[in-house]
């Protein structure tokens, strides 16, 4: 959400489980797209995104460790734990429970049919297949 697009993204799902499996984060070139990162950003993703799960940020203290990270360094987590901090954007909303006006219009315009995936579809055999490789995720 740093940069508005996920690290491994490719519109073929077998390419982008891939690129989680083997191949490192890149950055986006902060001149070419225009979106600076600071070091502790790049940092804390590099370390979250560890390919082994026993080195990978958090897996020895959980969120203790993950807080304690340099990029967490000016939120005061006692303040947001108790809901204490002032959000830095609060969209403007309507009071129709329908709102979808902060939304983009790409996703509000497509209808549910064109994203439906019917479950005997072969590309959620793939998914499954490399659901295995990914299931230590959760833990």
């Amino acid at each position: 959400m740093i940069v508005g697009f996920p690290p491994f993204y490719h519109k073929n799902q077998r390419t982008m489980y891939d690129l989680i499996e083997k191949f490192p984060v890149k950055f986006p070139d902060p001149v070419k797209h225009g979106i600076p990162m600071s070091d502790e950003a790049k940092d804390i993703i590099l370390q979250l995104l560890e390919k082994d799960p026993a080195k990978r940020l958090g897996s020895e203290k959980g969120i203790e460790e993950i807080v304690k990270h340099d990029w967490f360094q000016d939120v005061d987590i006692d303040m947001l734990l108790n809901k204490e901090l002032e959000a830095p954007y609060i969209p403007k909303l309507s009071d129709d429970l329908t709102d979808v006006s902060c939304f983009d219009k790409e996703f509000t315009s497509t209808s549910l049919e064109e994203t439906f995936v019917p479950k005997g579809d072969v590309s959620m055999k793939n998914v499954e297949k490399y659901n295995k490789k990914f299931s230590d995720f959760d833990s």
